[in-house]
This record gives C-alpha cells, structure tokens and sequence, in this order.
C-alpha cells in the first residue's frame, strides 16, 4: 500500500531530525503534513482507522540508516514504491493465466450450447417421428373403422335382401283378407321397382365406365392420347 509506505518514510524522516520534546502522536502528525506536500498525496493519509496494525508490520516498518539524509530516505522511499520488475513479471504470468482461464470458459460455454443444440435436435427428431408414429396410428384406426362401417352396410344389406326375398316368396293366393294380401302385394311391387332401378344404374355405370375406356383406344375409332 503506497500510502502507508509513504507515511512510514516521512515518520523516518521526522524522527532522523531528533525533534525535542516530540511525542509519538507529534511526530504522526508531522509526517502527515510532509506527506501531504507530496503531489501525489495531497489529499493527506485516510487510513487512520488501521494506522495501529499496519505500523508494525514488517513490510511497511524497514529500518532506515541513520546515516542517511531526510532525501536520501524520501528517495529511498519513492523507489520502493515502484514495482521492481519481479512484480512485473508475475502480474504478467498472473494476467497471462487469467486469460487463459477465460478463454478456457469461453471454449467450456461453447460446447455446452453445442451439446444443447445437438440435443435439441434429437428431441426434434424424436418429436416428428411420434407424431409420424401417431399419424400412421390414427390413419390404421380410420381404415379399420371404414372397413368395419362397409361390412356393416353389406350385413345390412343382405339381412334386408333376406327380408326382401321373404316377402317375395308370399303366395299371395294363401291369404284370404283382402287388406292384408293387398298391402303385400304393394310391398312387392316396390321391391321389385326398386331391384329393377338398382339394376339400371349398374348397367348404366358400366356402359358409362366402358364409353369413357374406349376413347382413347381403337374401339372408339380415336387416336391414343
């Protein structure tokens, strides 16, 4: 702490001049105020509150030669304010291994993301298969109920064919109210018409199916598209 290296020397200072009479706190006092005439601490010394313990520390308490003059150990002062070039040397490896653990971090966060990415695109792919998976499901069901719906009309459609059939089989000679003989007979006739309408259209898809079929080929006398 500069500072209080510089504080340390002006006491030195005050204490070579052997001032008379001088307390302890007197002698403080004066090296404050020779302190302050230094440009580079003019705003004074503002660690009084742990002056105490710094003031017997080793690092900040070297012995001076009494010999020497109050400038030579304000010089002496200065320069071990400097930083020797030790110190430059291991702020330098100590700025050189900060960076490196910097762009050690740097490297680690990348491949997080890239493991995060790679893992989102996994999860994507899973998800489209589901879905490729529930679809195909859900298009099985659809089929399968089709199918199911078809036999149903077909088992319903022959039970009413049986029905139909039944009532076509009735002699209508056997019956002797004329209400009831009536009324199936009138059942049959539109059995019959309706058989009969069935039948027209069948032939009349087919011939239809057929014109369309020989359009382009040599029974329509037309050239192949």
């Amino acid at each position: 702490m500069a500072a209080v290296s510089k504080l340390r020397g002006c006491i030195r200072q005050i204490e070579n001049m052997n001032p008379s009479g001088a307390s302890e706190e007197d002698i403080l006092d004066r090296a404050k105020d020779l302190m302050s005439q230094d440009a580079k601490f003019q705003k004074g010394f503002r660690f009084d509150h742990i002056w105490p313990i710094l003031k017997d520390l080793e690092k900040f308490s070297a012995t001076p030669n009494r010999d020497q003059s109050p400038d030579q150990v304000n010089e002496n002062n200065n320069a071990s304010e400097r930083p020797t070039g030790r110190n430059k040397e291991k702020k330098k490896k100590q700025l050189n291994k900060e960076s490196k653990e910097f762009l050690k971090s740097i490297q680690v966060e990348n491949e997080q993301i890239k493991k995060m990415f790679e893992n989102h695109q996994d999860i994507l792919q899973k998800n489209i298969e589901v879905q490729l998976l529930k679809a195909q499901t859900e298009a099985k069901k659809v089929e399968l109920a089709e199918r199911q719906e078809a036999n149903k009309e077909r088992r319903e459609e022959k039970r009413e064919c049986r029905e139909e059939n039944k009532i076509l089989r009735i002699n209508l000679d056997s019956i002797t109210d004329p209400m009831v003989r009536a009324s199936i007979r009138n059942e049959q006739l539109q059995i019959v018409a309706k058989r009969a309408n069935e039948q027209t259209s069948v032939e009349s898809s087919s011939k239809f199916t057929q014109y369309f079929d020989n359009l382009g080929g040599n029974g329509g006398g037309l050239g192949d598209y």
